[in-house]
């Protein structure tokens, strides 16, 4: 039988996001000069060791020029087509900065584009820029010279693991096991919360480890019904079990996308970012964790009440969560579908898993896949 590690909200997480928001700076006074938005003066993409920027398995170099910035956020795509996601976050306020992308990918056999983006964050708000390169078509057609040998097939790569289906009480998603893992990322919208007769909470979170062992590093963004006020809060965090979850000074809102990216710096010494895409927003924090790894999650949850150690409700959510973006490091054995089951009812359930990631929708039925 799975372990399910939970997630612990604690009733006191959303008076400290509250808090949070109430500290917030205050409107500038009449007259105050406004500070100007970051600029992005030139990005451009390059290779590595004279290699096309495009060249299919070498990675490419991502050098951009700003201004008024402090921090700049690059992403990219893992092949062509597919979700944009956050490869690494870097001080900019020197106006330069410069970033190594994961290896071109491209299993097609015509030349496609390729994305990366920047996103560029100061005092002044959010600046974003987008540019595309044509990557090498994946697979070549051999020349036709019929004096010479036919050449030896290529080894074919392991096929993926075909998921399998797992009930759950509070988890609805996809995990991969094998490991271990020591990065893991992926994207998601923050949805709202229908009204009902009593309290709700939704979570979406992306992690590491809770699947077969009781360890758990994770990160993500939480809704909270609540029926006496009629309103729905929301709030960002990152929990180690066993602790509880810590809140997270930045706001979320019903419709932001919200991308979580946690990587092992080093021994124990883990890395946690939050980056509201949305707003600019962005917190980063680096903790010690030593969790095997065994498993990275993408996952809508019903998270575990701090006070009585059961499953909330799981809140009514509206629109479908979808998840993007998906990445993890290590070795990939198995693919586990998590269908949530709450009171002998089906009340999430994940669609299937491509390329572009996979959504969630309450209910009973599964959604098209985004």
């Amino acid at each position: 039988m799975q372990v399910r590690a939970t997630t612990k909200i604690l009733a006191a997480l959303a008076g400290a996001a509250a808090l949070a928001v109430a500290s917030g700076a205050a409107p500038g006074r009449a007259g105050a000069a406004a500070v100007p938005r970051p600029v992005i003066v030139s990005i451009s993409v390059s290779g590595v060791g004279g290699a096309h920027a495009g060249d299919i398995g070498k990675p490419a170099m991502v050098t951009i020029h700003v201004r008024g910035a402090t921090s700049c956020s690059f992403e990219a795509q893992r092949e062509p087509f597919s979700s944009l996601y956050i490869v690494r976050t870097v001080p900019c306020a020197s106006g330069y900065a410069q970033v190594l992308m994961p290896p071109v990918k491209n299993p097609y056999a015509t030349a496609a584009k390729l994305a990366y983006a920047v996103h560029a964050r100061g005092p002044g708000g959010l600046a974003a820029r987008r540019v595309t390169v044509t990557a090498a078509p994946g697979a070549q057609a051999a020349p036709q010279n019929p004096t010479a040998a036919p050449a030896a097939p290529a080894p074919s790569a392991p096929p993926a693991p075909t998921p399998t289906t797992s009930d759950s009480e509070n988890w609805a998603g996809y995990s991969f096991g094998g490991g271990p893992f020591t990065t893991v990322s992926g994207t998601f919208n923050v949805p709202n919360l229908v009204p009902g007769s009593g309290d709700t909470v939704t979570s979406e979170w992306v992690g590491i480890d809770g699947v077969s062992d009781t360890s758990l590093i994770q990160a993500g963004a939480t809704e909270e019904y609540d029926p006496t006020t009629g309103a729905v809060d929301f709030w960002a965090w990152w929990e180690i079990i066993p602790d509880a979850a810590t809140p997270v000074s930045m706001t979320v809102s019903a419709g932001d996308r919200v991308s979580v990216a946690i990587a092992q710096v080093s021994g124990s010494s883990w890395s946690i970012s939050i980056t509201d895409l949305t707003t600019g927003e962005q917190f980063t924090t680096t903790q010690t964790y030593t969790g095997p790894g065994q498993s990275a999650e993408w996952i809508v949850e019903a998270p575990t009440a701090g006070s009585t150690g059961t499953e909330e409700t799981l809140g009514s959510y509206d629109p479908v969560v979808t998840f993007g973006g998906l990445a993890a490091t290590g070795s990939e054995t198995s693919i586990s579908q998590d269908v949530m089951i709450q009171g002998g009812a089906t009340v999430s359930v994940p669609s299937a898993l491509d390329s572009n990631g996979f959504a969630v929708a309450y209910g009973s039925a599964a959604p098209p896949t985004p």
